[in-house]
Order: C-alpha cells, then structure tokens, then sequence
C-alpha cells in the first residue's frame, strides 16, 4: 500500500522554533526554526517509508472561523519577529525540494489536513499525518490513517 505523509507545517515551525535554542547563522540570521524543518523532513525520509510528502499550509488572512465567530483567535499573541523571518525562508525550501504545498484560500491547515485524508483514504492509501493538533485524532482510522509524533518518533493509531 502506498503511503502519503501530510505535515501539519506551521504547527511544526512554532513547535520548532520554540524547541531549539535561538539559533544564527554567521550573518545573524534566526535559523532555530529551519534547523528543525531539515532535521524533520530528513528523519521523516529516512526512518519511514513513504511515497508523498505534503506540507500542508494555513491560509493567509482570516478563516471561515472567523465568520462564524469573529473573536477566533483574536487574544492570540503575534508571532516573535525571529520566527516571522524564517517562514517565507522555509516555504521556499518546501518548494525548492520539490514537495507538495496546499493551502486553500479561507482554510486553516487542519482542514487542509481533513480534506486530504479523506482523499487519500478513496484511493487506497494509508496516511500518516504528522500533527501535535489533538483534533486531528478523531482522522485516525485502523492502519490506513496514523498520527505520527515526532517528538516521541512512534505512530499513533487509535
């Protein structure tokens, strides 16, 4: 059976950036979150076997969310100016190894996630969505849909 691997990424990037210690490189620039962005994707190539590698994305700007309830996530802090810097560095490294990026235009990544799962399953493919977002727990089924922590480096499947 083939296998797709759909990365919550931004929920990965604020977990990454937050996990390392303030890394620079010699120019000075935050380099913590993109240190953990190629040790994820390299220990997700090498430790497990998959077929597709999706990084999937929230979308800019405001989501369906906050037409049903305008104060979604109004009380959240702004992002740290050093993890900011990093983003558009990272996406362009998801574009440049060749890997599949999908956002949709009013959409967080979860639902990208829920969408693509529900995909993916029709054609007959097991899913590994790598996530720390516990709603995202109720998409495992069986051994076709896993989370995967990377923290913990083991499957979850129920």
């Amino acid at each position: 059976m083939k296998t797709i691997t759909i990365i919550d990424t931004f929920g990965f990037f604020f977990r990454s950036y937050f996990a390392l210690p303030p890394l620079r490189n010699s120019d000075g620039f935050p380099t913590g979150l993109l240190t953990g962005f190629i040790n994820l994707v390299d220990g997700l190539k090498r430790d497990h076997a998959t077929d597709y590698i999706v990084f999937a994305l929230d979308s800019k700007g405001k989501t369906f969310r906050n037409d049903i309830y305008p104060d979604y996530k109004a009380n959240r802090p702004a992002p740290p100016e050093d993890l900011v810097k990093q983003l558009p560095v990272a996406i362009d490294w998801i574009r440049e190894m060749g890997f599949a990026n999908i956002s949709k235009d009013g959409y967080e990544a979860d639902d990208v996630i829920a969408t693509l799962t529900e995909f993916a399953k029709k054609e007959g493919l097991k899913v590994r969505i790598v996530s720390h977002d516990k709603d995202l727990y109720q998409m495992i089924d069986d051994e076709k849909v896993v989370m995967y922590d990377s923290i913990k480096k083991k499957e979850i499947t129920e």
